[in-house]
Protein backbone atom coordinates (compact mmCIF):
# COMPACT_ATOMS: atom_id res chain seq x y z
CA UNK A 1 0.00 0.00 0.00
CA UNK A 2 3.18 2.25 0.74
CA UNK A 3 3.98 1.58 -2.59
CA UNK A 4 0.71 2.62 -4.29
CA UNK A 5 0.56 5.66 -2.06
CA UNK A 6 4.25 6.73 -3.49
CA UNK A 7 2.83 6.62 -7.23
CA UNK A 8 0.35 9.29 -5.78
CA UNK A 9 -3.06 7.35 -6.28
CA UNK A 10 -5.76 8.62 -4.81
CA UNK A 11 -7.29 6.59 -1.76
CA UNK A 12 -10.33 5.87 -3.38
CA UNK A 13 -8.23 4.08 -5.98
CA UNK A 14 -5.89 2.29 -3.25
CA UNK A 15 -9.06 1.46 -1.44
CA UNK A 16 -10.17 -0.10 -5.01
CA UNK A 17 -7.13 -1.87 -5.85
CA UNK A 18 -7.36 -3.22 -2.29
CA UNK A 19 -10.66 -5.08 -2.59
CA UNK A 20 -9.48 -6.51 -5.74
CA UNK A 21 -6.52 -7.55 -4.29
CA UNK A 22 -8.16 -8.67 -0.98
CA UNK A 23 -11.13 -10.74 -2.97
CA UNK A 24 -8.16 -12.47 -5.53
CA UNK A 25 -6.49 -13.72 -2.13
CA UNK A 26 -9.55 -14.77 -0.89
CA UNK A 27 -10.34 -17.10 -3.35
CA UNK A 28 -6.97 -18.39 -3.40
CA UNK A 29 -7.24 -18.91 -0.05
CA UNK A 30 -10.64 -21.36 -0.24
CA UNK A 31 -8.37 -23.20 -3.36
CA UNK A 32 -5.56 -23.69 -0.66
CA UNK A 33 -2.94 -21.51 -2.94
CA UNK A 34 -2.22 -19.16 -0.34
CA UNK A 35 -2.11 -19.33 3.46
CA UNK A 36 -3.16 -15.97 4.50
CA UNK A 37 -4.57 -13.20 2.83
CA UNK A 38 -1.55 -10.56 3.90
CA UNK A 39 -3.89 -8.06 1.88
CA UNK A 40 -6.30 -7.50 5.44
CA UNK A 41 -3.21 -6.56 7.51
CA UNK A 42 -2.53 -3.50 5.40
CA UNK A 43 -3.84 -0.03 6.65
CA UNK A 44 -7.01 1.38 4.77
CA UNK A 45 -5.99 4.92 3.61
CA UNK A 46 -7.72 7.70 5.00
CA UNK A 47 -11.16 8.23 3.29
CA UNK A 48 -11.09 10.46 0.96
CA UNK A 49 -13.14 13.98 1.45
CA UNK A 50 -16.64 14.11 0.21
CA UNK A 51 -16.84 16.95 -2.92
CA UNK A 52 -19.55 19.06 -1.67
CA UNK A 53 -20.89 21.29 -4.76
CA UNK A 54 -21.25 25.20 -4.16
CA UNK A 55 -23.60 26.58 -5.69
CA UNK A 56 -24.02 30.76 -6.46
CA UNK A 57 -26.87 32.52 -4.42
CA UNK A 58 -29.40 34.58 -6.49
CA UNK A 59 -26.82 37.48 -6.32
CA UNK A 60 -24.10 35.65 -7.13
CA UNK A 61 -25.88 34.42 -10.64
CA UNK A 62 -27.31 38.01 -11.70
CA UNK A 63 -23.78 39.38 -10.75
CA UNK A 64 -22.13 37.01 -12.98
CA UNK A 65 -24.98 36.82 -16.02
CA UNK A 66 -24.06 41.07 -16.02
CA UNK A 67 -20.27 40.64 -16.11
CA UNK A 68 -20.55 37.92 -18.99
CA UNK A 69 -23.19 39.95 -20.59
CA UNK A 70 -20.93 41.52 -23.38
CA UNK A 71 -19.25 38.38 -23.43
CA UNK A 72 -17.90 37.71 -27.33
CA UNK A 73 -17.86 34.29 -27.06
CA UNK A 74 -21.94 34.85 -26.02
CA UNK A 75 -21.85 32.99 -22.64
CA UNK A 76 -25.42 33.95 -22.50
CA UNK A 77 -27.96 33.30 -25.15
CA UNK A 78 -27.76 30.63 -27.88
CA UNK A 79 -24.45 29.39 -29.40
CA UNK A 80 -23.97 30.11 -32.83
CA UNK A 81 -24.38 27.08 -34.18
CA UNK A 82 -28.14 26.36 -32.64
CA UNK A 83 -29.09 29.96 -34.24
CA UNK A 84 -28.06 28.81 -37.54
CA UNK A 85 -29.70 25.37 -37.28
CA UNK A 86 -33.14 27.38 -36.49
CA UNK A 87 -33.25 29.32 -39.50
Amino acid sequence: MQAMKKKRLSPRTIMHLRGILRRALNRALRHDLVIRNVVTLADLPDEPARYVPKFLDVDEARAFLLAVSGDARGAVGPRPDDRLASR
